[in-house]
Parts: C-alpha cells; structure tokens; sequence
C-alpha cells in the first residue's frame, strides 16, 4: 500500500520552533531592557548637565541663581522618565535633582550641583547625598 505523503511541517517540529522563540526571548528580553534603562539613564544625565550649562549662562546675565526654573532646559523639564526639580537654589548654590517615574522607578535617584559633584542613589527614588554618595555617574 502507498502512503499519500502531503509537504509540510508536523505538529512536534512546529511546537519545537515556538518553544526555541520563546527560549531566546525569555534570554533577550531582560537585555534588552537594561539596554533602555542605560539609554534613558545617559539621557537624563546628558539633560542634567544641560541644564547645569544654562544655569551658569543664567548666573552670569543674573548675578544670582535665584529665579532659575528647570525649564530652562525644556528637554529635562518634559522627559518622560524623569522629573527634575531644584530642591537647592540659593543666590550661590543649586542642586539639580532627578527622580524616576513610570517605567524607570526603581532605578534610584540622581544629583548634580554647581560644583559638578553628581550622585546616582540606586537605593531611593527620592534623594541624592551629594555629600555622600552611593555611586556617581562615572562609578556606574
């Protein structure tokens, strides 16, 4: 007797295909996101020191840091995963201080002041020891 043998894939090796996927991407996947938590982490760090640029620019026309908002640097004042604040503004001193919101909470708040000290505390999404730092940005 003659089998009739139709092309085509069986059962077992398309079963096979979908359970590889999903081992790669289970792999991948969690890469991927620290990928964009590093990305977005640069980002801000990158607005930050922007904003510290337009600060000293503000200063020098101003004699003061008084009246200074963060949006002078439209970009850090809209970023979507981080808002900024100056919880430190005097006529001499600032304090430039980012916290994670939506998909970057959990990943620890930042700080730069006027003398370029940065902290990044991976501990708490509210504050930043500048004095004391738990990590700085280049000690990540």
């Amino acid at each position: 007797m003659k089998r009739n043998v139709q092309p085509g894939f069986t059962l077992i090796e398309l079963l096979m295909v979908v359970l590889v996927i999903g081992v790669l991407s289970a792999i991948a996947y969690p890469s991927y996101q620290r990928y964009v938590e590093r990305g977005n982490r640069a980002a801000v760090q990158g607005q930050m020191m922007d904003l510290a640029r337009t600060m000293e620019v503000f200063r020098s026309q101003n004699f003061t840091y008084d009246g200074a908002t963060v949006a002078l640097a439209p970009d850090l004042a809209n970023n979507p995963h981080y808002a900024a604040s100056l919880p430190t503004l005097t006529s001499s001193t600032y304090v430039i201080l980012v916290r994670p919101r939506q998909v970057m909470a959990g990943d620890g708040a930042m700080a730069l002041d006027n003398r370029g000290r940065t902290c990044w505390n991976e501990a708490s999404d509210t504050a930043c020891d500048l004095d004391n730092p738990p990590k700085t940005w280049s000690g990540h």
